[in-house]
């Protein structure tokens, strides 16, 4: 099997990832704007129907294409050699995609939350009453530490690594 159709492979998965995602996203926007008041701004609306339409269109297009956005990602290796990983790398990388995992779903999380903060301020400098309360807060706190774990598992890999063979050591 060739490099690139190993790739277009985990760009399937990825497509089915933020397909799952969108859904995921899907329930929680119509939930939010289902309960929103006449008053609430339509620019913002606009603003969560596309955080909806853009990981959609993404994923579908992802889907459809997977070996031309391989071909465009991965450089052309007909004359390499494949050269397997060794056991350390191999970790690294399952760390490193562990990370990339964690952080596609924090990233948008975070997204969403900073939209919402910056709508109810919107409404609450327009006189316009926003739903308070201490859940939105942490689940802002809970995104935030996943944002900091995905980036230690992206950047802290081989730290990781170290920390997990010293333990392996000990036993």
């Amino acid at each position: 099997m060739k490099v690139h159709e190993l790739t277009a492979i985990g760009l399937r998965i990825f497509a089915i990832v933020l397909f799952l995602y969108t859904l995921r996203q899907f329930v929680g926007v119509a939930s939010y704007l289902g309960n929103a008041s006449d008053e609430f701004p339509t620019a913002s609306g606009y603003y969560l129907s596309a955080t909806i339409l853009v990981p959609f269109i993404v994923a579908v297009l992802v889907w459809l294409f997977p070996l031309s956005l391989a071909k465009s990602i991965v450089p052309n290796m007909e004359h390499q050699p494949l050269v397997a990983l060794s056991q350390s790398e191999l970790y690294i990388a399952a760390i490193t995609l562990l990370g990339i995992y964690v952080l596609s779903y924090a990233v948008p999380d975070f997204i969403f939350w900073l939209t919402r903060f910056y709508i109810a301020s919107t409404m609450r400098k327009e006189g316009i009453e926003f739903e308070r309360g201490s859940e939105p807060t942490s689940h802002f706190v809970s995104t935030i530490v996943e944002l900091a774990i995905g980036v230690w598992l992206v950047l802290g890999s081989k730290g990781i690594l170290r920390v997990i063979k010293k333990t392996r050591d000990w036993q």
